[in-house]
């Protein structure tokens, strides 16, 4: 277990969030030494002490691990992982076709992976007209007022605009290195033809 750097929630394995107590009993959990299976009262106790432990940019996954002596089964993370793919795969085509009315399987390959990157740490919601806006300072438009949403990346994605798509992809909540990874997705779709729009696709306010 560790706890996320920007609000503190206790995840295991690649992200796998455990704000209940309820969600420990979804893997299986052994002693990392021993490897013997645990009690749920030895799991939820690592968990209620992890909860105590300070959290931030300056402390990493490893940094927690000289905390815990638990770890869950991989075959259990592969396959949380795959459904947890597979519903953020169903989200994203549904967010694309009714907020912008393009079809995300029709998106070239490289901004279909900027999309699953972006929906894992943001929700699929990142494409929403009220999603908050994620840069480290809230961007103001030209009267001055707040932009609570990626009004100008809905509007770079729904004209197939990918080099500002790119520019307007970085978010304040994460690595810089990730952010540069994203932006070279949306860089590498250049020359890759615009989604194809439904016809009840309006251009994002």
């Amino acid at each position: 277990m560790c706890r996320d750097s920007d609000k503190g929630k206790v995840t295991v394995g690649i992200g796998f969030l455990l704000d209940t107590e309820a969600k420990l009993s979804e893997f299986v959990w052994h002693d990392r030494v021993t490897r013997r299976l645990v009690a749920k009262s030895v799991v939820t106790k690592e968990w209620k002490d992890m909860k105590k432990l300070p959290y931030g940019p300056a402390y990493g996954a490893g940094w927690y691990k000289k905390f815990t002596a638990l770890d869950i089964q991989e075959i259990k993370i592969n396959l949380a992982l795959d459904s947890k793919l597979r519903r953020l795969h169903s989200d994203l085509r549904r967010e694309c076709k009714n907020r912008l009315g393009i079809i995300f399987d029709e998106l070239p390959a490289p901004v279909q992976e900027a999309f699953f990157d972006m929906g894992w740490t943001s929700g699929s919601g990142f494409l929403s007209t009220t999603a908050k806006h994620e840069y480290g300072n809230t961007k103001k438009d030209e009267d001055g007022k707040p932009v609570y949403a990626w009004r100008e990346l809905r509007r770079a994605l729904f004209a197939g605009n990918w080099a500002t798509a790119a520019d307007e992809s970085r978010r304040g909540k994460v690595s810089a290195a990730r952010n540069l990874e994203i932006h070279g997705l949306f860089m590498r779709a250049i020359g890759e033809p615009a989604p194809r729009i439904h016809e009840f696709g309006d251009e994002p306010e």
